[in-house]
Formats: C-alpha cells, sequence, structure tokens
C-alpha cells in the first residue's frame, strides 16, 4: 500500500511538471511534412502568444537560412514601405549604429544579406555558412525590425528616404536621398512608367493598394514624414503580422527561444488587410504616352481584372495554355492574323491579380481587330476548350520549373518571399515551394471542363476590362525633370527669410551628422566574429577531368546536378571579324525562328519546351590579361538523360540544318531585339556597365568586345551596342527586299560558328559522363574542323566621355590595371578593396544619396571604382581622387576594424553554391589557370595582411588616380550641371558610342 501511494505521488509529481512544462511552451507545432523536391523536412510552428507562424525547412544544408516577412500594403505614392525597410537596418535600439547595414559583413560573414520591398510585403533574408555570425545576425535582424532606431532620428528618414540638399557647383536646392535617388532610376526605364500608369487606370479606387508604387513615386517621396514612418512601424511590424521562415541545418530549439525573445512583449493582432479593387471598370479605350527614346515601339495593353483571391497557379497555367507556346490557340491567332508586334498573354502573381495580353510594337489601326478576334477566340476555346497536346506540354513545363527547385542561388531570398505570397495570400505557407502546386495543375490538367469553366470566368463572362494604347514620347523624362525644378524654385521662393534660414541650417545640421563617426562604444557592442573564431573552411573547387577528342577539349565536372545534365558548348570566335560578331549576335535570337530539316517552326518550339530545361545561346568575351583574350560563342542547355535522343536530334536541325524561312516570325524578333536595344539606354544597370567599358577601354582596347555582345555583370545581361542599332533598322527599313541576304548571312555565319576547331565542352552531371561523350559524339563529327586565323577590333578609346542617356541619374567610373601600375597580384589587395568600399558607400551612398558604388579587382588585375543611380559627377570624381588621402587617415585604423576588413575577404570560402554556379565557377577556374594551391595562398595572403600593408595600398592608388581613365553616362542635364567640363574631352549621345 505505501509503494502505491509513492508511486501514484510521484506520478502525479511528474504530470504536474509536465503541466508546468507546457505552460513554458512558446511555440506549438502545428504541421510536419515532407519537401521532395527540396529535400527537406518541413515544420510549421506558430508561437503561442502571438499567433505568429514559423516555417523551418530542415534540408541539412550547411547554408543556414533566415528570413522575415511582415505583410506590409501600399497606402500611398510615398514609398514609406520601402524607405522604412532601407532605415531599418540603419541602426536600432539594441545596436544603435547609424551604419549598422555596412557594418553587418565586416563583423560576420553572411552568404547572403539584404531586404526588399515588395507590393504586398517586406522581407528581411539573410543566410550564413559559418555558425557563430547566423547566431549574431538573428538578433541584429530581429532588433533592427522590431526596435529601428529610425523612428526616433529623423537623419535616417533623411539619409535614407529623402532630404533638401544644394548643389555645390551652383548652390540650387535639390532633393536628395538614397529611395528618391534610386527610384529617379527605376522611374527612368520606360516599362517602370508604363507598368505605373497601367495601375493607376487598372485599380482606379482610391485606396486600392495596387495602384500605388510599392517603391515610391519621385514625385511622391518628399511628402513622406517620420510620423507615417512611425505609423507603418506601428500597424504592421509587429509578430502576428509576419511569418519567418528558416532552412539549414540548425538548433531550431535555440533559433524558436531567440525570437520568442523579441515576439513575447506583443500581444496577438490583426493581419494586415489589402484593399483591392471593388469598382467595376469602365470597358475603355486609354490613350497614354510613356516617356522612351525616339523610335520606341508602341504598346497596346488589353487587360482584365480578376476577383480578389483568384488562385495564381490557376491563372498562370490558363494563361499559359492560351498564348505561351507557338501552338497556343491566341498565339497561333496573333501570327496567323499577321498583326504588327510582338504578342504575349501574362499575369500578376498579386491577391487580385490581372491577365492582360500586351503588344509590343502595336499599330493602332489594327488593335480594334485584334480584341474582336481575340474575344471571340476566347468564346470559342471556352466552349470547345484546349487541345490535350498543349495541356501536357505546360504541365511538363511547369514540372520541370519545380525539379529546379535546388538550383536556387538566393535561397534566403527565395524560399521568404515565395513562402510569403502563398501564406498572406492563400494561408498555405507551402503552396510555391512544393509539389502542392504541380498537384493542382495536374487536377487541372485532367478536368478540360474545368479549363473551360475557368477560361470563361476569368476571359470571356469577366468584364472588368479596358484598353491602353501607349505612345512613345521622347521630351516626357525631360519635362518631369523640368517640373521638378520649377516646384523646387517656387518653393525657395517662398519662403520667409527665417524659413530660408532653417532650410540652409536644417542642411548643413544634415551633412554634419552624416560625417560624425560612430562611438566607438555602439561600434564594438555589434556582436562580432573574430578571426580566431573561424573554423577551417573547405575551399569551394570542382574536380575536373579533361581529354582531347578529335581536336575537342571535353571538360567533366564532378559535380551533383540532381540527374539534369548541364553542358555548355564554347565555340570559338577569336576568328571572327566585327560583322561576323554582329551576325553571330543576330543569329543567338533567330535560330529558333523558323523550320528545319525534320521539323516545322510549331514543332520545334514545342520540342524546346518539353525536352530542354533551357537552351541560351550568346557570345561572351572573357580577359585573360593584357594582351590576351578569350572570345566564343557559348550555348548552355540542360535535359533529362531519358531524353537524349530527342536531345541531340533537335540540335542538330537547329545548328546544321535550320531554314531561316519564317519571315513574319523573323522580322517580329529583330523587331523586339531593336527595342530591347533603344529602351536599354535608360536602364540603370546599361548605364552602368557602359560607364564602367568606357573607362576601362582608355586602358585595354579589348573591352570594346564587350559592347557588341550580350554581357553579364552582377547575372545580369543586357545588349548594348549601339551599332547593332543600326544594322537593325538597315535590315528592317526594306525587310522585303533585304530578306534573302539576311538568310544567307544566317547560314553563312553558322557555318563558322559552329566549327569544332579548338571546341570547348563543359559538362556536369556526376557519374553520366560516358553517356554524355557517346550522345554528342554524332552531332560534333557533322560539323566542320577548319583553323580561322585570329582577328582584332578593338579600339583603345583616348577620351574622357560623357555619355548623354534618356535617365534621371547615373553612373561614373574610374579604372586601372595592377599590372600596368607594375603590381604583382596579392590576396592583401582584397582588404584594400573592402576599405575603398566602406569610404565609397560612406560618401556617395551616404552621404551623396546614391543607390550604390563599388570597388573591385577583376581577374585579369583591371582596378575599377563604380557608382549606381547616381546624380552626381564632380562629388563622385572628387571622391575618386580622395582615396590615397582616405587611405592616409587609416594608417593607425583600430586593429578590430581592420580584422573586420580582413573577415569580410574571408567570406568567399564559407559560401553554398548551386550547381550551375559550381559550373560556372569551375569554367572560371578553367580560363584563368586557377587551381587549389593558388586558392590557398590567396587565403593565406588575405589572413597575413596587416596594417603595415596599408602605404603599399596608398601608393597603388595614388598611382590609380594620377592616370586620368573615368567617363560617366547620365542624363544631358546632370552633365552639364554637375559635371565639370574640364572633367570630360567629349560629350556624346549613346547612339554615338562606338
Amino acid at each position: 500500500m505505501k509503494l502505491f501511494v509513492i508511486l501514484m505521488t510521484l506520478s502525479f509529481l511528474i504530470s504536474c511538471g509536465k503541466k508546468e512544462e507546457r505552460k513554458k511552451e512558446k511555440f506549438k507545432l502545428i504541421e510536419t511534412r515532407e519537401i521532395k523536391n527540396l529535400g527537406a523536412k518541413s515544420y510549421t510552428y506558430e508561437h503561442i502568444k502571438t499567433g505568429a507562424r514559423v516555417i523551418y525547412l530542415d534540408d541539412q544544408s550547411p547554408e543556414k537560412v533566415f528570413g522575415i516577412a511582415f505583410k506590409t500594403p501600399v497606402v500611398d505614392d510615398s514609398g514609406v514601405n520601402h524607405v522604412f525597410e532601407h532605415a531599418v537596418l540603419q541602426g536600432s535600439k539594441k545596436y544603435p549604429d547609424k551604419n549598422l547595414f555596412y557594418e553587418l559583413d565586416t563583423k560576420n560573414i553572411p552568404s547572403f544579406l539584404n531586404a526588399m520591398t515588395g507590393q504586398d510585403y517586406t522581407v528581411y533574408p539573410f543566410s550564413a555558412v559559418e555558425p557563430k555570425s547566423f547566431d549574431n545576425l538573428l538578433d541584429i535582424y530581429l532588433d533592427a525590425v522590431f526596435n529601428p532606431l529610425v523612428l526616433e532620428d529623423e537623419n535616417t528618414l533623411k539619409r535614407e528616404g529623402w532630404r533638401y540638399d544644394r548643389n555645390p557647383n551652383n548652390n540650387e536646392l535639390i532633393i536628395n536621398g538614397i529611395v528618391y535617388n534610386e527610384m529617379k532610376g527605376a522611374f527612368s526605364n520606360p516599362y517602370r512608367n508604363l507598368s505605373f500608369r497601367m495601375n493607376r487606370l487598372m485599380y482606379p479606387d482610391k485606396m486600392a493598394n495596387y495602384r500605388f508604387s510599392s517603391g515610391g513615386l519621385p514625385s511622391s517621396i518628399p511628402n513622406l514624414n517620420l510620423n507615417h514612418l512611425k505609423k507603418t512601424h506601428e500597424k504592421y511590424y509587429t509578430p502576428s503580422n509576419s511569418i519567418v521562415v528558416l532552412a539549414g541545418k540548425q538548433d531550431i530549439k535555440k533559433t524558436l527561444a531567440k525570437l520568442d525573445e523579441y515576439y513575447s512583449p506583443y500581444e496577438k493582432t490583426k493581419i494586415a488587410t489589402i484593399e483591392t479593387q471593388n469598382t467595376q471598370l469602365k470597358d475603355e479605350f486609354h490613350n497614354e504616352n510613356y516617356p522612351a527614346p525616339k523610335g520606341s515601339p508602341n504598346i497596346y495593353i488589353y487587360g482584365t481584372l480578376m476577383k480578389p483571391k483568384t488562385s495564381i497557379p490557376e491563372l498562370a497555367f490558363i494563361t499559359s495554355l492560351l498564348a505561351d507556346y507557338e501552338i497556343s490557340p491566341l498565339k497561333k491567332l496573333f501570327v496567323d492574323n499577321k498583326f504588327s508586334g510582338s504578342f504575349g498573354l501574362y499575369n500578376d502573381n498579386t491577391i487580385q491579380p490581372r491577365g492582360y495580353c500586351l503588344i509590343q510594337g502595336a499599330k493602332k489601326d489594327e488593335v480594334k481587330k485584334f480584341r474582336k478576334l481575340m474575344d471571340a477566340k476566347m468564346k470559342e476555346i471556352a466552349k470547345v476548350g484546349i487541345d490535350p497536346k498543349i495541356i501536357d506540354l505546360a504541365l511538363r513545363d511547369y514540372k520541370k520549373q519545380l525539379a529546379k527547385s535546388q538550383y536556387s542561388k538566393e535561397r534566403a531570398s527565395d524560399l521568404t518571399t515565395s513562402i510569403a505570397t502563398s501564406y498572406f495570400y492563400y494561408d498555405k505557407p507551402y503552396l510555391f515551394i512544393s509539389d502542392d502546386k504541380i498537384k493542382i495543375l495536374e487536377e487541372l490538367a485532367q478536368n478540360p471542363e474545368k479549363i473551360k469553366k475557368l477560361i470563361g470566368e476569368y476571359f470571356v463572362n469577366n468584364t472588368n476590362k479596358l484598353e491602353i494604347f501607349f505612345s512613345p514620347d521622347e521630351n516626357l523624362l525631360s519635362k518631369n525633370e523640368t517640373l521638378e525644378k520649377n516646384k523646387l524654385d517656387k518653393f525657395e521662393k517662398n519662403l520667409s527669410d527665417i524659413e530660408l534660414e532653417n532650410l540652409n541650417s536644417n542642411i548643413k545640421k544634415f551633412n554634419t551628422w552624416s560625417k560624425e563617426p560612430v562611438d566607438k562604444k555602439i561600434i564594438d557592442s555589434i556582436p562580432s566574429v573574430k578571426l580566431s573564431d573561424l573554423s577551417d573552411s573547405e575551399i569551394s573547387v570542382v574536380k575536373r577531368d579533361e581529354e582531347s577528342i578529335d581536336g575537342v577539349t571535353f571538360v567533366d565536372n564532378d559535380i551533383n546536378t540532381y540527374d539534369i545534365n548541364l553542358v555548355s558548348l564554347k565555340f570559338d570566335t577569336n576568328g571572327f571579324n566585327q560583322s561576323e560578331k554582329l551576325d553571330s549576335e543576330l543569329f543567338t535570337r533567330l535560330m529558333t525562328t523558323s523550320s528545319t530539316k525534320d521539323f516545322s517552326f510549331e514543332e520545334i518550339s514545342t520540342n524546346l519546351t518539353k525536352y530542354f530545361f533551357k537552351l541560351n545561346l550568346s557570345n561572351k568575351t572573357v580577359l585573360l590579361d593584357k594582351d590576351s583574350i578569350s572570345k566564343r560563342f557559348v550555348i548552355n542547355f540542360e535535359y533529362l538523360q531519358g531524353d537524349n535522343k530527342k536531345v541531340y536530334n533537335i540540335l542538330e536541325n537547329l545548328f546544321l540544318n535550320g531554314n531561316f524561312d519564317n519571315k513574319l516570325e523573323i522580322k517580329k524578333r529583330l523587331e523586339g531585339f531593336r527595342d530591347s536595344i533603344l529602351t536599354s539606354s535608360s536602364d540603370a544597370n546599361v548605364i552602368n556597365i557602359v560607364s564602367v567599358i568606357k573607362a576601362m577601354s582608355m586602358i585595354n582596347p579589348n573591352y570594346n568586345y564587350y559592347l557588341d555582345e550580350e554581357i553579364n555583370f552582377n547575372g545580369r545581361g543586357y545588349y548594348i551596342y549601339p551599332p547593332m542599332l543600326t544594322k537593325l533598322n538597315n535590315i528592317l527599313e526594306n525587310y522585303d527586299e533585304n530578306f534573302g541576304q539576311l538568310q544567307k548571312d544566317m547560314k553563312e555565319i553558322r557555318k563558322k560558328i559552329f566549327n569544332k576547331h579548338n571546341l570547348l565542352i563543359f559538362y556536369a552531371n556526376r557519374g553520366n559522363y560516358k553517356n554524355f561523350k557517346k550522345d554528342i559524339t554524332p552531332l560534333l563529327n557533322k560539323m566542320n574542323n577548319r583553323l580561322t586565323p585570329e582577328k582584332n577590333y578593338g579600339k583603345l578609346e583616348n577620351s574622357n566621355l560623357a555619355i548623354a542617356v534618356p535617365a534621371q541619374n547615373g553612373s561614373t567610373s574610374w579604372g586601372n590595371n595592377l599590372v600596368d601600375m607594375k603590381y604583382k597580384y596579392s590576396g592583401k589587395y582584397k582588404i584594400m578593396s573592402n576599405m575603398i568600399n566602406e569610404y565609397l558607400n560612406n560618401k556617395i551612398r551616404v552621404q551623396n544619396g546614391a543607390y550604390g558604388a563599388w570597388f573591385y579587382i577583376t581577374l585579369n588585375k583591371d582596378i575599377v571604382a563604380s557608382s549606381y543611380r547616381d546624380g552626381e559627377i564632380d562629388k563622385t570624381i572628387d571622391t575618386y581622387k580622395d582615396i590615397p588621402k582616405y587611405l592616409e587617415s587609416e594608417l593607425n585604423i583600430k586593429q578590430e576594424k581592420f580584422d573586420g576588413f580582413i573577415l569580410k575577404s574571408m567570406a568567399k570560402y564559407y559560401q553554398a553554391y548551386t550547381p550551375d554556379t559550381l559550373m560556372n565557377l569551375s569554367y572560371t577556374h578553367y580560363l584563368y589557370n586557377i587551381d587549389l594551391e593558388d586558392m590557398e595562398r590567396e587565403k593565406s595572403e588575405v589572413l597575413a595582411t596587416s596594417k603595415k600593408d596599408i602605404p603599399e595600398f596608398i601608393e597603388i592608388m595614388t598611382k590609380f588616380i594620377e592616370q586620368k581613365y573615368y567617363s560617366t553616362v547620365n542624363s544631358e542635364s546632370i552633365i552639364k550641371e554637375k559635371g565639370n567640363n574640364s572633367h570630360f574631352d567629349k560629350v556624346i549621345k549613346f547612339e554615338e558610342i562606338k
């Protein structure tokens, strides 16, 4: 009996302990599932007090991911959410450093670090392979979003958002600020303006969130004040209104405990509501202008607004069926009726999406007929349905996209935005990252009656429609600049003497604040990784096996590609002259336009979608050193081994047996190509690229090869060469007469491209190399094999150029070369680069208001300083000139700060790579003959760098600025007002670039 009582008492105590333990639980696990395509087990948690959701994808990756997203509907054009996103990481209650974001990667080693503003939510993602960095950044990010310093300090708003300032050249009143300048650059893009105007017309309700610019309209950003920021934070930045995404191998209990630390002060709040368009649209025809260079295309839009919470996967699938493929009914309708321009049907990924057709290069006298035929065709399809072949093709296409989930280069950003979208719209966080989406589409594909019903619901019976015809206006951008200037002049003239004195005083106060150093105690409070903390990291190199067969070099890369064959054919084009290079560039766009020996044009298009993950063609120039250059025509393609016979039959037809007989399709491709070159002249990325190239071509004539191809800086490709514009205009001006010669040119350049002499083949799919070699050899045996002598046509630029473009701000670059300056590269120069980057960021971004600035050393030992979305010229050039002075001021730099620059240089050794980035890395190492020993030596040089090396840095940068190799690409007015004439030998227009 006594034993029984003891056992009962013990059982009771244990039970009480468990109840007490449950009381202390902060999160409850509400779902566990497998996400097979990501190789992850997923856990969904809910914070008990606030209801905040947390998704953990345990994929055992060494790259640990964190992202927090807040639902932030846009309520006006002030850019409040965008400015707040910038300001959040510029200091917090716990870490009150006004330059917090810029300290993070000198004190820690992130593999990704950023924040982004969307139409419906704002996300703050980061990732890290180094464990301590992840823990440190987690606390910093959480404190930043929940306790931002900007709520107490208006100077952060002035710096990151907008402020009044003075033009140093003429003392005129101007508006400055990072987001303000970013959005001026963004709205220089013709399509950004067009999209904004389209939103205004399709969401006309006064408070419909999608009518507003999430980034901010430049003319409205100056309406933003600190009170608006405070209200935004109070309303949106609560745990209940958020979702957290975690991934990688991490201690989930520890991470949840850290989240609870920041969640627990909050009570449960409502999730923000997105205000949709409720008033029925009037089915009207709107005539609009959009700012674009002379010769830009007319653009016609026929839009249909859907109901709120329309299923994005189903809508996207329906639009694909209708128009994505050459056999799609609406695409065929457009082609068969020989309408002008290029046609596409698109949909938004929003809670109230649109389905809209867009015709680039439309003719006004054709659009009425087009709409009539399109409406009739939609009614017909809603009755008779879609060809099953198209349904099967589209389903296979979407499955291929899911199969490449492991190829995400920015996991933290991609996972957070995908999960946030599906959670905030449908309360289904896994919809866009798992096979849930495919299951929905499979069910839809097996239900043709539902497809017909949805086409009727989305497009036929939905009367929520309108039409817009956009005409280009080359003067619209300059008119807006004049209006802004006049508005400021009027504002200043209407100020009283006291008000004017206060305004000037505030400008001075801000400038003083922006230059004030942060207290060392505050900087030291930021959690950091010490060099001594670092565990030895594995240097990322790819094992390669190389062999030569009949003059062709095969390189097999040991990479896990998840059973997808990655192939890169790199044909030598060193023997091409400039005319042939232009023809090869045309070939990249025209190879897939026509019938071949065995296939019709429609069959080619269908098979490319069916059997290839991708097929990309491009000219790629790589500068190896001062005198050596690699010029190759590159074809990258991906496929599954089971499709090998189909794949190589298609390639043989495209490479060797294309007819180039589709006269209409070829014309449309040429017109689209021409329009893309025209509109790219105001794109911020293109502007930055051109300024770099024109500065560097004063040192190395080979840089001018970049101008006549699709170049790739930071993963973005842009075709920017104006001489191609002349060639296209000449072809299109008398197209019927010129078509026969164009056919001959394409067939002739094809013979020259597909020459297996000096062909280099890069391949990856672990364990499958023998099968690949067997599959591709018959194709190679049918190609030419002849030596072509090398031809050079790059010219050394002998002028400091100012290039005028139709944009509201631009880029200024300065360059030189280490070898020319008599230096041998060392890993210690990475520390020099990091020091200069901090200086440029502080001067050009923080103080001068540009979006960004960079300093880097290329693999061919060129040194480049460049700004981005930068409305200043003189200030930027003076900043470059003062780099040696800055380095001199750092001779007595604190050791801890110097170690931070070393730490930042170690980031490359703590990265996670996708299969395709590993493939690119391997090719880079191959080209530059970099091996593991070279990388280990560079790493040891980085770690051995000391403050004693700073005098050498000063010496290098003094020589850097002695030779004035610089260029600016900016608006004509900025060049006149903020560019000292003595800086530049010539001012030319974009189309005059050679």
